[in-house]
């Protein structure tokens, strides 16, 4: 009886710590898709009453952009649940870590070219992994956009890849203000947001890390970051080597 009630008791616990979860995902999706719905909204109403063409191209980049963040918030609302209600399974297989880099460094092209940042890719020779390539895109593609969303403009981001051991290895370091120590305790943590901002106005919803630790473990592989006050910050990914 008494082991009855205490997994009754753990039961009911974890509903309400789902239950909260949920509440907080729906305040999140409220809060952080209104902004982008009204710059969509106001800036079509703009457009359909503008008559200067030479305006209407930047008018349709703001309804873009809009569009890329109300995107990239439903994607991470989805990728969280997907992993917390246990759905998602990792597809292993022979992966060549630099092809995925360089995927994600031409995806992040343009981004750093509006932020004067210059994107520097280091080798060390061959790397192979054994993961799943779709889950590698989107811990490397977020951990270089954060890289270039903390970055100050004209400032440099450096992505080394190397083989240590049984791991392979990319480290992806910025010029950025440095995280705190309290805030690299809490970094991993769903809906954490952190005191450093970004630097030219971009979203961000305090998803993206929770999720790419998820992933990297689903992976038998591993994240973490290394950071001083006033030095910028390395995020390295580590996943297991893949044998010829």
């Amino acid at each position: 009886m008494q082991e009855a009630l205490g997994a009754l008791e753990k039961s009911n616990e974890q509903l309400v710590r789902l239950n909260a979860e949920k509440s907080e995902f729906l305040g999140i999706a409220a809060h952080d898709l209104k902004n982008p719905l009204g710059v969509v909204i106001g800036t079509a109403e703009f457009l359909r009453l503008c008559k200067d063409e030479s305006k209407t191209d930047r008018l349709a980049d703001n309804i873009i952009n809009a569009g890329k963040r109300m995107l990239d918030l439903v994607k991470n609302l989805l990728d969280a649940n997907a992993i917390e209600e246990g759905r998602f399974t990792s597809n292993l297989e022979r992966c060549d870590l630099h092809a995925l880099v360089r995927e994600c460094l031409q995806n992040n092209l343009m981004t750093a070219a509006n932020k004067e940042i210059k994107l520097q890719g280091e080798t060390d020779g061959a790397c192979w992994v054994r993961a799943d390539r779709n889950a590698t895109l989107q811990i490397l593609d977020n951990l270089i956009s954060n890289a270039v969303k903390y970055s100050q403009r004209k400032t440099t981001v450096h992505i080394r890849l190397e083989v240590e051991g049984e791991m392979g290895t990319v480290a992806i370091r910025d010029e950025g203000p440095g995280i705190s120590e309290e805030d690299l305790k809490k970094m991993f943590g769903k809906f954490v947001r952190l005191s450093a901002r970004p630097t030219g106005g971009e979203s961000s919803n305090g998803l993206g890390l929770s999720i790419v630790k998820r992933l990297a473990e689903a992976m038998a592989g591993t994240v973490r970051c290394e950071s001083l006050l006033g030095q910028g910050a390395t995020f390295i990914l580590r996943l297991p080597a893949a044998k010829k």
